[in-house]
């Protein structure tokens, strides 16, 4: 399955035409354990994606990860000008390098709008949508 092939639903799903299961992952860009289920989730998209669409919810809760939170803001941020995949990919690709600088150095190398990318990185809007995430997965009890 090639990219082009998928579509990108609000901003934060890949999916198929017509996708027979939808697996919805809650999680934290900055968990270690999350990286090699993100591994895992993008080859088995690349394999079999036709079959299913993939949709990542923003549970930014672990203690001690200081950048979590700002890492959900920028990919929310990014998907708002058409980079949701790659930004979410390269977060996850740097989540041990966290820091004040990462997620703005990410946005010029996708060469998002730097003014843009950091209005929308602050907006209320992202910040509701992250804490709707983080809301529905503890009432769903991630």
């Amino acid at each position: 399955m090639t990219r082009d092939k998928l579509q990108v639903l609000n901003e934060n799903t890949l999916c198929a035409e017509n996708p027979v299961l939808h697996l919805i992952g809650y999680g934290n860009f900055q968990c270690t354990l999350l990286h090699s289920s993100h591994l895992s989730i993008r080859q088995l998209l690349k394999k079999c994606g036709q079959w299913f669409s993939f949709t990542f919810r923003n549970y930014p809760n672990t203690p001690g990860n200081r950048y979590a939170f700002d890492a959900a803001c920028a990919v929310e941020a990014a998907g708002k000008q058409g980079r949701y995949g790659e930004m979410h990919h390269a977060v996850f690709r740097t989540q041990a390098t966290g820091s004040d600088n990462l997620f703005l150095s990410l946005a010029e190398s996708f060469n998002l709008d730097k003014r843009q990318f950091v209005e929308d990185s602050i907006s209320e809007n992202a910040h509701r949508r992250i804490h709707l995430d983080f809301q529905a997965g503890g009432i769903l009890t991630v």
